[in-house]
């Protein structure tokens, strides 16, 4: 389902705007020309950057199954808790070689003769190696740590996409001053997420998507969410 273009995307996006900016009269709130165009350009943004996160990639096999962009999280969860563990049991392992070991595992030589001295150059390599290797094992571990602490990824339910759409609807409506509230079609909330959901997908009929608000509402009461809007990009931890 693709986006509206052209004059579709800009109803839908003026009934957002009207939506908000009744919303923000009702709460008492001023509003003028110039506030009017930057809620515009922001539901505009907004639309786009959804559009943008609403593209989902084929799952690896025959099946090909559509998965989020992130994956699922407790999938993820699954994974790195076990390169995690095997990480570091390689790492002890790697404690406890001997240092000849090390040096026929990393020297690449073919000529393993006894009487053959290694080269300068070959211990150097050999060095190299390995601290390569050991560089990359501390980056993979700590790289899990981070992962399992931010837990990137949807939940395994499904309506993750309707999910997504109303945490930015959420985070919309807060930017404007409103608190958002209900979830129900009829509530502020409700309708601007609805609205903002066909701004995404293109469909022609309003989606009821209480059920994706409701569960928005519940992890903001939680203190999950924030009002950064859409990021592209955290990682923390740099690359070897």
């Amino acid at each position: 389902m693709r986006a509206p273009s052209g004059s579709g995307l800009d109803r839908v996006v003026q009934a957002i705007v009207e939506e908000i900016r009744g919303a923000q009269l009702g709460a008492g709130l001023q509003s003028d020309d110039a506030d009017r165009d930057s809620t515009e350009a922001d539901v505009r943004t907004t639309a786009r950057l959804c559009a943008e996160l609403d593209r989902e990639v084929a799952h690896r096999g025959a099946l090909k199954e559509q998965i989020p962009l992130r994956g699922w999280r407790q999938d993820n969860i699954d994974e790195f808790t076990a390169l995690l563990k095997q990480t570091e049991a390689y790492q002890e392992t790697l404690k406890k070689t001997s240092g000849t070991a090390l040096f026929l595992l990393f020297s690449a030589e073919d000529d393993l003769g006894p009487d053959t001295i290694p080269s300068s150059a070959m211990q150097q390599q050999v060095e190299s190696r390995l601290r390569g290797l050991t560089t990359l094992l501390k980056y993979i571990r700590a790289r899990c740590h981070f992962l399992l602490t931010e837990r990137p990824g949807e939940h395994g339910s499904a309506g993750y996409r309707q999910r997504r759409v109303a945490t930015e609807a959420w985070r919309l409506l807060r930017r404007h001053g409103i608190e958002p509230a209900g979830g129900k079609m009829g509530s502020v909330y409700g309708h601007v997420t609805s609205l903002l959901w066909k701004a995404v997908t293109g469909e022609k009929e309003l989606k009821d998507l209480e059920r994706a608000c409701t569960a928005v509402l519940q992890s903001a009461d939680k203190g999950e969410l924030n009002d950064d809007g859409i990021v592209i990009g955290r990682g923390k931890i740099r690359a070897p």
